[in-house]
């Protein structure tokens, strides 16, 4: 019955009031969005924190920890006692010193690793020194020992097979 209705009303009504409906409201260009997909994340994390971290950003993991804690506080499966208040102030702690003081130990840090390193390196490279040494050393002998057939040789012409105190 309403839409019988509203039919005979609308052939009723004046054509401009039907164009004036459709009108847009504004005057100036539409502007679309942007329909490129959002890049994939490259943090290079897998399992779930990929995961949560693909639906909800960075601090998703972070939000959903301090959740299921506040859950957890709120249910009272985890009750807060002094042990607990220790771990989180000597856990902030050290996550302050080692956010202000990272830089300075981490290069001495490299620079500690860095002197093993010239120290090792220095070894290692005098070994390789005295094994080319010991092989120049070796390839001496060798033209040496190349002379001796010449030396026999010399010694069978001459006849002395036993007495080698002719040469001098």
């Amino acid at each position: 019955m309403f839409s019988r209705l509203v039919c005979t009303v609308g052939r009723l009504a004046p054509a401009t009031g039907r164009v004036g409906l459709w009108r847009p409201l504004s005057t100036c260009q539409p502007r679309f969005t942007n329909d490129t997909p959002q890049p994939v994340s490259t943090s290079g994390r897998t399992g779930l924190a990929g995961f949560l971290e693909s639906k909800t950003g960075v601090t998703g993991a972070g939000t959903l920890g301090v959740g299921m804690a506040a859950y957890l506080i709120s249910k009272e499966i985890y009750i807060i006692n002094n042990e607990t208040v220790v771990v989180v102030v000597v856990g902030g702690v050290i996550y302050y010193l080692l956010k202000k003081m990272g830089p300075p130990i981490t290069q001495y840090i490299d620079e500690r690793n860095q002197k093993i390193q010239d120290r090792f390196y220095g070894f290692h490279n005098a070994q390789i020194k005295e094994v080319e040494d010991a092989i120049v050393d070796q390839q001496r002998l060798d033209g040496n020992l190349e002379v001796r057939h010449d030396i026999f040789s010399v010694l069978r012409v001459r006849g002395c097979h036993g007495d080698v105190s002719i040469i001098t």
